[in-house]
């Protein structure tokens, strides 16, 4: 695996023409990405393929054991939400690279695409460790974890919810 951010060998192969970069609607200040139409449940919203990183960063998604993935433009402005509207499926291909895919999980209509950040990291960066949640969901965690943090009901619930990507989906 390649160790460090690998920004021009990754691409887009897919994005959804009803989701864009913007300002985000949950967090002040800062980018989200923003559905401007309507995606329906099941639909990817982007598909981004690239090499695998050895290391964890914030703009990388897990994609396996040690396995993470820099997802661009697209997966870099996807923030969190204790009440996703959209999940990750991962891929890892034998050339040494992987494909993460956002997939919506309920219609999104005018509003901001956002997944669990749990259902992907295993532990998360120590910069977003224990960060505040702020989802503003009723099922809000108040706090920003990775799925081995979270309580074993919690993970049940995501697993029964198909939230969790391939590499957590068969957690014991």
């Amino acid at each position: 695996m390649k160790k460090g951010l690998a920004h021009d060998v990754a691409v887009i192969n897919y994005r959804n023409i009803n989701a864009i970069v913007g300002d985000s609607i949950s967090v002040g200040g800062q980018r989200g990405l923003i559905c401007t139409g309507k995606i329906n449940n099941g639909e990817t919203i982007f598909r981004h393929t690239g090499p695998i990183l050895s290391e964890r960063t914030w703009l990388t998604v897990q994609v396996g054991h040690n396995a993470h993935l820099e997802v661009g433009e697209l997966g870099r402005h996807t923030n969190h939400s204790c009440n996703p509207n959209a999940r990750v499926s991962t891929k890892i291909h034998e050339d040494g690279t992987a494909t993460v895919s956002l997939i919506a999980v309920r219609d999104i209509s005018q509003e901001e695409v956002c997944f669990d950040y749990a259902t992907t990291e295993t532990n998360v960066t120590a910069g977003l460790r224990r960060a505040e949640c702020l989802c503003g969901s009723a099922n809000c965690r108040g706090h920003i974890f990775g799925f081995y943090e979270l309580s074993e009901s919690e993970r049940k619930r995501l697993q029964k919810a198909g939230l969790l990507a391939e590499h957590l989906s068969c957690f014991e």
